[in-house]
């Protein structure tokens, strides 16, 4: 049905046919929905009904419709249904508001009540009164009485706005009393809740007693009895069903205290609420708006003790970030139930020995506690996110705190060899425990003091990770987690205070003392510390030394820390790096390299961090910070990278590794076995060998094309020098540490560096030399070794037998070398000169025998001077004196055995003169053959220069060497 179907024509009509045609419209919608009410439908709300029964009064208000055929068809309307005399009135009610609220209408006003006063003999007396204004009633007649309104009044003051009067003294006392006796008694199997419950519905008839009394006696006794909770909540959710008044008894006795300032809220009242809250009782958010501030934190460690996490976790939320777990009482309440957690899985896992059994936690009591984790998966689900929570707080127990480390390290281990390094998983929790780590344990460490054990058993699982992790953790530790806390801030400003006040005192003298002191307030909070201290040192070079000798006493936590602090320090962008006239480096660069080698090779600290942040940086065609792989490999090696050397250390220079560490050096190496050992494994393990060779040697021409392109000549100068250095002091230091076979296997071939990496031949073949050297001696021991002769073979076969070996060995070289170059390049020099040329050294031509002599006698002199002295002991006397034999007895057997290897190599050279110095075409004798000789000697003297300048800058010393070569090719 649509009112649009009833027009304005039905009203004309009214009495010929549209009284009938609104009837059957209106029995038409009543018999759609006869089962239920007329106002609804199977679709929803249906309001046309009423509309039209709204048209009909409406109309007759108006005029178009007179009043007494109004009234008939209501009448009419009224026997349709049961529900029809409600929708009739409350529609009348709706017209009843907008007539007597129209002014000048007092017409249409006058016709609406005598409608309703003959629609009076088909509605309900009763009906009537309760639907219609008190003023419409006297306007229509309805009530006659004027002093109904002033009754009406009073009667309704009397039922809502006056107080009722109790008379307490109906109670009679003894009642309590048999309640609390009741309530009080020893709990035993014929006590339940149950027969307690009918007990008290007869004491509270038979005296009675008021219910809400009668309920805050059970709560009392509740407080005073909270271990009985099995009985209790039983008989609380019997006796009062309704959340909201027991949270008003409650409340009523939490805003007692409140008020009353000399009272302590009792913790038996938190108890009893944290116990009705586990079992839901109540609603968390009915009690919450009758709690103070300090009464949340009591609730909450209430809630915490029981073992309702989920409403404890509930209510942290509700409060600041921080706010309810920073309170001492709260944090140990949720230490205590993180020991109950996770007791299974700690004792499965992590204790000592089974002899030692120690006092078992006993599990949180009730089946509504958190489950116990027997599993790290369990630990993960459980305990993990109780951890989180407990953030900062857990410096509060440092007893949970180290049985939380022990279980990470046995997670990450668990299935993994002593040698492995964990994998993420979904059973080691990794990034769990990295979760851990970050909002956990290392804050909770800035809170401690002075606690290195806690700091070792950190670094036992941090470990373990990669150093990116651990530089994240460390970055997020040192500048975030102090930010977010204020506790934390005060503790970083003290801690700051403490260590300017050490930095100014620092010197040779005391370094015991200021390390101990550096040491102890370095294991809690290091990151910050170490910032200043850097900075300290990037102003003031002078207490590099003290500086490093001081801090010996740090954790090794403490020591990753300072790795990863040296590298952001290096990393800052927004510092300068070169000298205001921009010819120089800055000073503080210098500062900050010369402190990372020193504190690299007197400490294990790793160096993964730092070694690949030069690589990125030579990635990026930046070879400023060349400059720290220069001075660590110079501090851990021993191996100088000496811009000026004398004509003696040139000399020493051409000598074999010992010679070389006591004369070549302007330092004496002392105590670089173990340095050097381990700076060799961590470029192994991370593949940084052949990464920082090959970028060092492509770096040296984007020095000066790319790199420096508007820098100035000087600084262009500088780079590429210390560029070159250091590529030669890298090279040496892995030439002389790393074995012969990982130097093959790791190293690509001279043809692949000449061709694929696109490096010079200088570098290729200083890089690919001690592969020659080695291929050719091993080809020589099988050579010698085939010969049946072997044991009584001649020199002059032995030299014949190397002379094999060395063309066995270096034609395949030569063949590669020849498509490097256009064939017009080998008309005037042959590929055979060019390998030999550059695969050759010093230590192959020429024999320093006054540079052996000289470190002979200058250890005899030692020698002499060691047993003059009478003030050292005789057995570190003998201890000295066979040290400088021995010494002297290896020279003499290096020179030895120098002078061997040179004799062999001056053979080959003389052997092979002919076809490696000459080309084919200048081999002619006579006068043309000695004019192309003559030409060619031109092109061999700037070949010669260029050589020495490239041995000069590789250390292999250049002038004794090409002297010897063109004396060979002669």
């Amino acid at each position: 049905m649509a009112v649009e179907n009833l027009g304005s024509e039905i009203w004309k009509s009214w009495d010929r046919q549209g009284k009938s045609e609104f009837i059957n419209v209106c029995k038409q919608a009543v018999k759609e929905n006869e089962s239920t009410s007329p106002l609804l439908t199977k679709t929803g709300e249906n309001r046309e009904l009423a509309r039209a029964i709204y048209e009909l009064i409406w109309h007759g208000v108006k005029g178009p419709l007179r009043r007494e055929a109004t009234a008939t068809t209501i009448g009419e309307l009224v026997s349709l249904h049961n529900d029809m005399p409600s929708i009739i009135l409350d529609v009348i009610s709706v017209i009843d508001a907008e007539t007597s609220c129209s002014e000048g209408n007092s017409e249409e006003r006058t016709r609406f009540c005598f409608i309703v006063k003959e629609t009076e003999k088909f509605l309900s007396d009763k009906l009537l009164k309760e639907r219609l204004e008190i003023d419409t009633l006297q306007d229509v007649g309805t009530l006659k009485n004027k002093n109904f309104y002033t009754k009406f009044i009073k009667v309704k003051t009397k039922l809502y706005y006056k107080q009722r009067k109790f008379n307490l003294f109906r109670e009679e006392s003894e009642g309590y009393a048999k309640l609390i006796a009741e309530l009080n008694q020893e709990i035993s199997g014929n006590v339940t809740a149950k027969n307690i419950l009918e007990i008290i519905k007869s004491l509270i008839g038979c005296f009675n007693l008021d219910p809400n009394r009668v309920l805050d006696v059970i709560l009392e006794s509740f407080e005073c009895r909270p271990d009985q909770h099995q009985f209790f909540i039983p008989l609380l959710r019997s006796y009062m069903s309704d959340p909201k008044i027991l949270c008003e008894v409650l409340g009523f006795k939490y805003c007692f205290y409140q008020t009353n300032t000399e009272e302590v809220t009792p913790k038996s009242l938190y108890l009893v609420t944290a116990l009705m809250l586990q079992h839901s009782i109540i609603a968390l958010d009915d009690i919450y708006c009758w709690y103070g501030l300090n009464q949340k934190f009591g609730l909450c460690e209430a809630l915490l003790k029981v073992g309702d996490w989920t409403h404890a976790e509930q209510l942290t939320k509700k409060l600041p970030d921080h706010c309810m777990l920073e309170q001492h009482p709260v944090a140990w309440a949720l230490c205590q139930l993180l020991h109950a957690v996770i007791e299974p899985v700690y004792r499965k896992h992590c204790l000592l020995a089974p002899q030692l059994l120690g006092d078992p936690v006993p599990p949180p009591g009730g089946s509504l506690a958190p489950k116990c984790a027997n599993t790290f998966q369990e630990l993960k689900e459980h305990a993990i996110p109780m951890m989180v929570a407990l953030g900062t707080s857990m410096h509060y127990d440092p007893v949970l705190m180290y049985k939380v480390l022990r279980l990470t390290h046995a997670a990450l281990t668990q299935n993994c060899s002593e040698s492995q390094t964990p994998t993420p998983t979904d059973n080691n929790l990794y990034y769990e425990i990295i979760t851990v780590m970050d909002d956990v344990i290392l804050p909770s460490l800035s809170f401690m003091e002075s606690n290195c054990c806690i700091a070792e058993q950190v670094w036992n699982i941090l470990q373990l990770y990669p150093y990116n992790h651990r530089y994240c953790l460390y970055s997020r530790w040192k500048n975030d987690t102090y930010q977010n806390n204020a506790k934390l801030l005060r503790k970083r400003g003290d801690a700051l205070k403490k260590m300017k006040s050490l930095m100014k005192r620092v010197s040779k003298e005391n370094i015991k003392p200021v390390g101990r002191s550096i040491g102890k307030l370095t294991h809690a909070s290091p990151g910050f510390l170490f910032d200043y201290m850097l900075i300290q040192i990037q102003m003031y070079d002078n207490l590099i030394n003290p500086v490093v000798d001081s801090l010996k006493y740090l954790t090794s936590l403490s020591y990753d820390v300072l790795g990863y602090c040296l590298v952001e320090s290096l990393a800052s962008a927004d510092r300068d790096r070169f000298k205001h006239d921009g010819t120089s480096i800055s000073l503080w660069l210098q500062s900050l390299a010369s402190f990372c080698g020193a504190i690299f090779k007197k400490y294990n600290i790793e160096l993964t961090g730092l070694l690949q942040y030069v690589a990125n940086q030579l990635k990026a065609q930046k070879s400023l910070d060349l400059l720290i792989l220069k001075e660590i490999v110079q501090k851990m090696a021993g191996i100088e990278a000496a811009e000026e050397m004398t004509s003696e250390q040139l000399e020493a220079m051409a000598g074999g590794d010992l010679l070389k560490g006591e004369a070549g050096y302007f330092s004496q190496v002392r105590n670089t076995k173990k340095a050097s050992q381990r700076l060799k494994e961590i470029l192994s393990e991370h593949d940084l060998t052949v990464a920082l060779c090959l970028l060092m040697a492509q770096q040296r021409y984007c020095v000066v094309y790319k790199e420096t392109d508007k820098s100035h000549l000087k600084l262009v100068g500088k780079l590429y020098d210390q560029c070159q250095d250091t590529l030669v002091q890298f090279g040496t230091f892995l030439g002389s540490t790393m074995s012969m076979e990982d130097y093959i296997n790791k190293f690509p071939s001279i043809h692949s560096m000449l061709s694929e990496f696109h490096i010079h031949a200088d570098v290729a073949f200083f890089l690919a030399r001690p592969t020659f050297s080695h291929a050719i001696n091993a080809k020589y021991e099988v050579l010698r070794k085939a010969d049946p002769n072997s044991k009584k073979m001649s020199l002059t076969a032995k030299h014949q037998k190397y002379c094999e070996a060395v063309k066995e060995i270096m034609d395949p070289i030569v063949l590669s070398v020849r498509p490097l170059h256009p064939l017009k390049v080998w008309e005037d020099i042959s590929p055979q000169f060019l390998v030999s040329f550059w695969s050759l050294t010093m230590y192959d031509l020429f024999v320093p025998v006054e540079s052996y002599q000289r470190e002979v006698n200058k250890l005899k002199q030692l020698s002499l001077q060691v047993m003059d002295s009478k003030d050292t002991a005789v057995s570190k006397l003998k201890k000295e004196q066979e040290r400088y034999t021995s010494l002297m007895e290896k020279l003499q057997e290096e020179k030895k055995k120098q002078q061997e290897h040179v004799e062999k190599v001056m053979v080959r050279l003389k052997q092979g003169r002919e076809s490696q110095v000459l080309p084919p075409r200048y081999r002619s004798y006579g006068q043309a053959g000695r004019r192309r000789r003559k030409y060619l000697s031109v092109d061999a003297e700037i070949v010669v220069v260029k050589k020495m300048a490239a041995a000069n800058l590789f250390g292999d010393g250049g002038t004794v060497e090409n002297k010897n070569i063109t004396s060979a090719g002669n």
